[in-house]
């Protein structure tokens, strides 16, 4: 009888042990899985807001100058400047806004009229470059004689609506590496630039800026191909081994109109780890309860 009555409560004290054990460890577990998606969320959200405020600091900055452009054109046109004066606005123009490294008149034949330099004019009429902001036309990103980033801004004039000829400046874009190398995420976090064509101008990791005078096409970058898939505007967010074989947690934005993309990759580990740290902590938080409550459980 007696051994009857102890076996019922030993069996009695399992099931209270169980009843105690068991929901921690399913809240333990739930509490893990929430954690990490949890983290993961907030480190892509932060990232993702990296990129879209550097995806329009970096838009703000091409078309602002280009609009500047515009209203030097109209300076220019249908005011029945001689050609002296026309060479010394675009000269003073220059002066003023150094991001401008060359501007120069040409008319429809491709004559040159006027120009901010003192011998023969470096840049040329562009041609089937895209139109970028009301009429000002981008051409392709080249790394000038001062190995900095440059492109061309260009602008068919009219008169009387005929064509009158083109204006074009070449602009540096010597700010926006500036921009993007300010961009850290973490330690090993870096932006990077591509441009339409999957040409890279701009990256941010002191390593990989040779492949941008390489003009490294990046169009098969994961990032890329999932942003090409993707609808709206929204940024794109995605994990993938990157080129040295790490892990990575990406971003990429579009910069409309320009048809660039920013991109803000960290290395995986990193992101993580943060969440590593707190479910290393939870996890030793659980053990040492449940073996508190076996522990005493033991003893009575």
């Amino acid at each position: 009888m007696r051994f009857k009555i102890r076996h019922i409560a030993t069996r009695f004290a399992l099931l209270l042990a169980l009843a105690a054990v068991v929901p921690l460890i399913v809240y333990g577990i739930v509490s893990i899985l929430s954690l990490r998606s949890g983290t993961r969320q907030s480190v892509v959200q932060g990232n993702a807001n990296v990129a879209a405020r550097a995806a329009e600091e970096i838009r703000l900055y091409i078309t602002t100058n280009a609009e500047l452009l515009k209203a030097l054109a109209a300076n220019l046109q249908d005011t029945g400047l001689t050609r002296d004066q026309q060479d010394r606005i675009i000269k003073n123009y220059v002066l003023e806004i150094r991001q401008f490294r060359e501007i120069t008149l040409f008319d429809e034949a491709g004559a040159v009229l006027a120009t901010s330099r003192i011998g023969k004019p470096r840049v040329e009429v562009p041609k089937n470059a895209p139109m970028l902001v009301d009429r000002v036309s981008l051409s392709g990103i080249r790394v000038d004689e001062d190995l900095l980033p440059s492109t061309l801004f260009a602008i068919h004039l009219t008169r009387l609506g005929a064509p009158a000829g083109w204006l074009v400046g070449q602009f540096s874009l010597e700010e926006m590496w500036r921009t993007v190398d300010r961009i850290r995420i973490g330690a090993h976090g870096y932006a990077l630039v591509i441009a339409g064509n999957g040409e890279l101008i701009a990256h941010g990791n002191p390593d990989r800026k040779a492949l941008v005078a390489q003009a490294k096409n990046m169009s098969d970058h994961p990032l890329m191909v999932a942003l090409r898939a993707a609808t709206g505007d929204r940024p794109v967010s995605i994990e993938y081994t990157g080129e040295g074989g790490d892990r990575e947690l990406g971003v990429a934005a579009r910069m409309v109109p320009l048809g660039w993309t920013m991109i803000v990759e960290q290395p995986t580990r990193e992101a993580d780890a943060n969440a590593t740290i707190l479910q290393r902590q939870l996890v030793i938080a659980i053990s040492v309860v449940l073996l508190a409550m076996i522990s005493v459980g033991y003893l009575f």
